[in-house]
């Protein structure tokens, strides 16, 4: 089976490939697909896939801009944070959906489902549900957090993300830096505060950092094809956008 996924994650993608070949060692990864002009590009150049795994939530917007773009002509199973009960209102016919982390066994599931409908012919064209889909999503507002409660010492401090400059990652564990240079650390990974924050303030530059757009202060060519940033309050290493993330960077900052 030849799949697509469409996802800006890192460690999602290695999991579904994981669950995917252990499911079906002869399944055909035929591209990964960080973001909306990505999967737009790709699908008007290569025939359809089987079968299309897409994240909601990418790094250069919603994925339903994809279909926007491009009429699907291969089924989807959507790969979500959603609420689940949201998730189990959407399941009709011939699309599916899965709630992140990807559990293997609801993997599983989706691909029997798959393969079942698609022997009757019932999965040619998923624009239908899809465009119902769409509608109801586009009237969900997203909401995005405002504010951090953060810890110092035995004080508690409401931060405004207006008083954010960056996130990082030090020492296995996830800080924020305000504007005023202080730093406080906090209990959520980059992928959660990735999803909570509003993408048009704050952008996941790499691995190890989310950085505020009032925060740049410059940006310089580097080696390999990336870039170095100075940001203020001045981060104590370099601060490097990686070559995957240039593309989407400068889609960013040129709005």
């Amino acid at each position: 089976m030849n799949i697509v996924i469409i996802e800006d994650e890192y460690a999602a993608v290695q999991r579904m490939k994981k669950l995917l070949t252990a499911m079906d060692p002869s399944t055909k990864i035929l591209a990964v697909l960080e973001g909306v002009d990505d999967a737009v590009c790709w699908f008007k150049e290569n025939d359809a896939p089987d079968l299309a795994f897409v994240d909601v939530q990418l790094a250069d917007g919603i994925c339903f801009e994809i279909f926007d773009a491009i009429e699907p002509e291969c089924p989807l199973i959507f790969v979500t944070a959603y609420d689940q009960y949201a998730i189990q209102a959407f399941k009709v016919n011939s699309i599916d959906y899965l709630l992140k982390p990807v559990d293997s066994n609801e993997l599983e599931q989706s691909i029997r489902k798959y393969h079942r409908v698609s022997q009757k012919g019932a999965m040619k064209n998923p624009g239908p549900e899809l465009n119902a889909l769409m509608n109801h999503l586009a009237a969900m507002k997203q909401e995005y957090k405002s504010r951090f409660l953060v810890k110092s010492g035995e004080a508690f401090h409401s931060i405004s993300c207006l008083d954010l400059a960056y996130f990082f990652i030090e020492d296995q564990l996830v800080r924020l830096k305000t504007c005023k240079g202080k730093t406080y650390i906090l209990d959520q990974s980059l992928d959660e505060l990735e999803k909570a924050l509003d993408p048009k303030q704050f952008h996941r530059i790499n691995r190890q950092m989310v950085v505020h757009f009032s925060a740049i202060q410059s940006v310089h060519k580097w080696f390999n094809n990336r870039l170095k940033l100075s940001l203020s309050p001045a981060h104590k290493h370099d601060v490097i956008v990686s070559r995957k993330k240039v593309k989407l960077f400068k889609k960013w900052l040129d709005r």
